[in-house]
């Protein structure tokens, strides 16, 4: 029945789109007979929804023709309805395409972002990964510092007792070699008052009062001097015997120190005797002025016991300033030992939490290498494409290059033929000045065979003049050779002139071919400079124009992922500071827990090595 085939061409209508081009359409036979339908083969078109209809012929029945044609009509139109829902769904695709296209490009787009912040992430992560190896390197050098000061110590502690052997020693020395010094400066004062004496008894008989002063003077300065080496020795000996027991408790640095005594000493026993000798000098040297003598002696002897004094003072002023600072050195060592305790009871805690913080930063890099290594593969990817756009402007710049090099080449090939020719008309202008030289060196010689035949001239006139039959004749022949002569001459000048002219020409022509080889040379070079600056500024403008392009994007990237980084870091530092905050209240409490001075030494040696050894585990189960 006709309702029934237009029901059903509804529905393979209504179905998915099979064919973009054709679309055949066949009816069901009816109850009076077959009837034949023409196939409508529908093409699509924008400029009319109305299909294109392909019509067959149609075999009429007797009696059914009006009801065909009115059924064929209503088929035609719903073929053109279908027609037209299929150019819809042609654009609803056309737009889809559109749509996924841009959502591509979207999505190339966020991966690159993507690409950059796993790169710059990695990066962190690098960083992140060689701060926690320094930070363990340094733990670990201050570790071994903390175990060499403890040998140094030691070692520190075993030179000082052999120190205080030595020091012993040198004790023993030093009183005998103190003794000896005062014996010797008591035997050489002795001398040198038996010297005062006996020029005092020379010069007895000049000056009487003088003599007799001069004897209760040295009295007087034999017993004050007596008197004082009395008291300087009573008090070196009090004191030598007070620092001797002082001396007991130096360090390793009496060493250095008592070398430094001796050479000073020895210094001081060459500086006495510098003076002695001097002392000696004067007196053998000024015997003629006595009293200026003698009071001048006792002044050097006043002030050489005051500079004895001075040394003294010195010295044990110095001893007491070694002892202080040995005490001083005795506390600080004490007191390092102490912070030296604390610091590595202080790093093992550091070290212990700054593990577990490792533990939670490696679990969350884990999670992120896998993502960083795909972003890594997408990234090298993108950067070789890069790459072979900037490879192919640098063969187009490159081509160009050559190009403009082959015409520079064309154009120094000219240039060298100019050159050449110039050579050529410089060689012949060398021929001809040779010919000109050769020309005047002939000029020359004929000059002086002139002059040679005017001489001859000359002899041959006075010996003809002197016959008077014979003058006329002669001064006619002389006046022929004369006028011969001077032809010749002008010959000769008129030839050399020509010559001239032409060389001054030529050389005038070469001057003017130079000039404008020069010039095309100059202009040349200005050429070249202006085509390859205007290549460099066209390969450079689009280079730099890509590029500040991919820049643009990339520190675009880059500020997001600095303010994700900025995100992440403060989160870091807040719970860097939780951890700085905790050890601060454990050093507090340490410190608050802390044994008096007494007892400090014997529970840091027992806490010493339990944290060596909980320090030891913890670094093998790290």
């Amino acid at each position: 029945m006709p309702d029934d085939e237009l029901n059903e061409l509804l529905r393979n209508a209504s179905q998915p789109f099979r064919a973009p081009n054709e679309v055949p359409l066949t009816s069901t036979p009816s109850k009076d007979g077959p009837i034949e339908v023409p196939s409508v083969h529908v093409l699509p078109s924008t400029s009319s929804t109305m299909p294109r209809v392909r019509s067959q012929p149609v075999k009429p029945d007797s009696g059914q023709v009006a009801s065909s044609d009115s059924d064929a009509l209503r088929i035609l139109l719903q073929a053109s309805a279908a027609a037209e829902s299929l150019q819809k769904r042609f654009t609803e695709l056309n737009q889809q395409r559109s749509e996924i296209a841009a959502e591509h490009q979207q999505l190339a787009a966020d991966r690159r972002a993507f690409e950059s912040r796993a790169r710059e992430f990695a990066e962190q992560v690098a960083r992140d990964r060689t701060a926690q190896r320094e930070l363990q390197a340094e733990l670990d050098q201050r570790i071994a510092r903390v175990a060499t000061q403890e040998e140094q110590l030691e070692r520190q502690t075993a030179d000082l007792r052999a120190a205080q052997r030595a020091l012993s020693e040198e004790r023993v020395l030093l009183k005998q070699s103190v003794k000896a010094e005062l014996a010797e400066q008591q035997s050489q004062l002795e001398q040198q008052m038996k010297l005062v004496e006996t020029e005092r008894q020379r010069v007895l008989e000049q000056n009487e009062k003088d003599r007799l002063e001069h004897a209760e003077r040295m009295k007087q300065l034999d017993a004050e001097l007596q008197s004082e080496r009395d008291r300087l020795l009573e008090k070196v000996r009090k004191e030598v015997s007070s620092e001797l027991a002082q001396l007991n408790r130096e360090k390793q640095e009496w060493a250095t120190q008592r070398e430094a005594h001796r050479l000073e000493m020895q210094q001081q026993q060459e500086d006495l005797q510098q003076q002695r000798e001097v002392f000696g000098e004067q007196l053998e040297t000024e015997q003629t002025r006595l009293r200026e003598e003698v009071e001048k002696r006792r002044q050097m002897l006043l002030t050489e016991q005051s500079n004895l004094q001075r040394r003294y003072r010195f010295q044990f002023e110095h001893l007491g300033r070694a002892r202080e600072d040995l005490e001083f050195e005795v506390r600080e060592l004490r007191r390092e030992q102490q912070l030296f305790r604390t610091e590595r009871h202080r790093f093992t805690e550091l070290h212990r939490l700054r593990f577990h913080q490792l533990e939670q930063v490696r679990r969350t890099l884990a999670a992120t290498e896998a993502s960083l290594a795909r972003d890594t593969r997408i990234v090298e990817r993108s950067r070789t494409a890069a790459l072979a756009d900037i490879q192919k402007q640098q063969r187009r710049a490159e081509e160009e290059r050559d190009a403009l090099n082959q015409d520079t080449e064309n154009r120094l090939r000219r240039v060298r033929q100019q050159e050449v020719n110039l050579a050529e008309l410089a060689t012949q202008l060398e021929e001809r000045s040779q010919r000109l030289s050769r020309l005047r060196s002939e000029l020359d010689r004929t000059q002086g065979e002139i002059l040679e035949q005017r001489l001859a001239v000359e002899e041959a006139r006075e010996s003809l003049f002197r016959d008077s039959s014979l003058g006329e004749t002669a001064r006619i022949r002389l006046e022929q050779a004369r006028g011969d002569v001077q032809s010749f001459f002008d010959r000769m000048k008129s030839q050399i002139n020509s010559e001239r002219d032409k060389v001054e020409s030529l050389s005038a022509e070469v001057t003017n071919r130079q000039a404008q080889f020069r010039q095309d040379r100059a202009a040349l070079e200005e050429w070249f400079l202006e085509r390859e600056a205007s290549l460099n500024a066209r390969t450079s403008e689009s280079v730099v124009e890509e590029l500040q392009t991919t820049i643009q994007q990339q520190q675009a990237e880059l500020s997001r992922l600095q303010d994700r980084w900025k995100a992440d870091r403060r989160e870091a530092e807040r719970s860097i500071r939780e951890l700085l905050d905790q050890l601060a209240t454990i050093e507090m409490n340490a410190v608050r827990a802390m044994p008096p001075r007494g007892q400090a030494t014997n529970l840091t040696e027992s806490e010493d090595g339990q944290q060596t050894s909980g320090h030891e585990d913890h670094r093998d189960a790290a």
